[in-house]
């Protein structure tokens, strides 16, 4: 039990510094005085600004904004699921979830078996969420990397 608790303060202290406004990364700099934001959503910002700026003049401006509009809210939901970690109720299927996107990412197939009962059954609560975290640390570096292609073919 006294892991568990030394577990969930690490998460807490790793969690309670700034993140990004838009993806929930805290492991990046931050910058922006409104609105901080990692380098990668600042990029994203300012493409989605240069968009709405030059869609008249560009014959292809209307596309251009639509993709990074949807960049914006592939950021803004990678955040939702994997912002503050240390306060999210993450179950076997969000472990057994991450292990299979970790797997197409390496491997290029799902995971063969079904765990979110192993998972439940053999980790703690605080167990799940590091476990989670380092799992999504993976995920992040690979939306983030491509995220215009996931925009544009969406």
């Amino acid at each position: 039990m006294r892991r568990n608790k030394e577990l969930e303060d690490l998460l807490d202290d790793f969690f309670s510094g700034e993140r990004c406004a838009w993806c929930g990364d805290n492991d990046r700099k931050l910058v922006g005085k409104d609105i901080r934001l990692c380098n990668s959503c600042r990029r994203i910002q300012a493409l989605v600004r240069e968009s709405e700026r030059d869609q008249d003049k560009h014959p292809f401006g209307v596309d251009e904004l639509e993709i990074a509009k949807r960049m914006e809210k592939l950021a803004k939901a990678d955040g939702a699921r994997f912002g503050g970690i240390n306060t999210l109720k993450i179950d076997g299927v969000d472990l057994e979830h991450a292990f299979n996107q970790v797997a197409q990412l390496t491997i290029h197939r799902d995971l063969p078996y079904n765990d979110a009962n192993a998972f439940e059954e053999f980790f703690t609560l605080a167990q799940r969420r590091f476990l989670f975290y380092l799992l999504s640390s993976i995920i992040r570096i690979d939306a983030r990397r491509h995220r215009k292609m996931s925009a544009a073919y969406a």
